[in-house]
C-alpha cells in the first residue's frame, strides 16, 4: 500500500492524530493514534463513523487507557516492551480476558492490510466447534453415574485463531443445549437424532435436553455443529463484540 498525508477534508478530534494512511487504489486504511487518556468516547466514535461512511478502513492504537473495540471500530493498546511496540486488541470485558495475544505493530498492520482482522460472529447455519468441559455425577433422578456439561466453549469452524464464546451450563440456552446433546449423541453412536431416546438419560426416562446428563463419556470436541437460528439467538445474547487476528 502507498503512503497518504491524511484522509481529505477530515478534522480529527484533539486527542487523536493520524498516525498512518495507506492505500492499494481499492482500499484506504487509516491508523489513528490515541496519546492521551480519553475523556470521551463521543468524538472517536463520531469521527471513526465519519471515516467508516467515505469508504475508509479505521484502526484505532491508544497508548494511553484503551477504550473496547465496538462492532465497527477495533481499538489496540500499545506499549513498549523490550524496546519494541507490541499492540493487543481490547474487546470488551467478559469471563475470558478481554485483550488479544500481543503482536507488533508491524504485524498488526500488515494482519489489517490483509483484511485478517475480523469480528467473531454466530449466525443461523453457521458451523461451529464446541469444546466441552465435562464432569462425572449421579443423574439426580434415578441415581446413576453420568457425565454432566459443565462448560462449553464455541468456535467459528475455519477460524482457528478466534478467541471462541465461553458459557457456563447455567448460561446455555435450551436450543443450544439441545445441539450439544444431539452432536454429542451422533459422536458417540448410540442413537440417532430422530429418535425420542436420544435425550434420554440411559438409567431412566428423564428428559435430558437441558440438564445435559448423559451417562457415557462427553467427548472434549464436538465438530460441524450447525446452528439453528434459534441456537444462534441463545449465543448473540451471550456474545460480546470480539476482534482477533486471523
Amino acid at each position: 500500500m502507498a503512503g497518504l498525508d491524511s484522509p481529505p477534508h477530515f478534522t480529527a478530534p484533539e486527542t487523536t492524530r493520524i498516525l498512518l494512511c495507506a492505500t492499494d487504489g481499492q482500499r484506504t486504511l487509516v491508523f489513528c493514534l490515541v496519546d492521551q487518556i480519553v475523556r470521551s468516547a463521543t468524538p472517536l466514535l463520531t469521527f471513526n463513523s465519519q471515516l467508516r461512511d467515505r469508504g475508509f478502513e479505521v484502526v484505532w492504537i491508544f497508548s494511553e487507557c484503551c477504550i473496547p473495540s465496538t462492532r465497527h471500530m477495533v481499538c489496540v493498546s500499545a506499549a513498549k516492551d523490550e524496546g519494541e511496540w507490541k499492540a493487543r486488541i481490547v474487546n470488551a470485558r467478559s469471563r475470558n480476558s478481554s485483550l488479544t495475544g500481543s503482536v507488533s505493530l508491524a504485524h498488526l498492520a500488515q494482519a489489517a492490510a490483509e483484511q485478517r482482522l475480523r469480528v467473531q460472529t454466530f449466525t443461523a447455519g453457521q458451523r461451529i466447534a464446541v469444546h466441552v468441559e465435562s464432569m462425572r455425577s449421579p443423574c439426580l433422578h434415578c441415581g446413576a453415574l453420568v457425565h454432566e456439561v459443565k462448560r462449553a466453549t464455541f468456535l467459528p469452524e475455519g477460524a482457528p485463531t478466534a478467541p471462541g464464546l465461553e458459557l457456563s451450563k447455567a448460561r446455555l440456552g435450551r436450543c443450544v443445549s439441545a445441539l450439544i446433546a444431539e452432536a454429542i449423541d451422533r459422536t458417540q453412536k448410540k442413537h440417532t437424532v430422530s429418535e425420542p431416546q436420544a435425550y434420554l438419560c440411559e438409567a431412566c426416562t428423564i428428559d435430558r435436553r437441558q440438564s445435559l446428563r448423559i451417562r457415557g463419556q462427553i467427548p472434549s470436541a464436538l465438530v460441524g455443529v450447525v446452528l439453528s437460528s434459534s441456537a444462534a439467538y441463545e449465543l448473540v445474547k451471550h456474545h460480546q463484540t470480539t476482534w482477533y487476528i486471523a
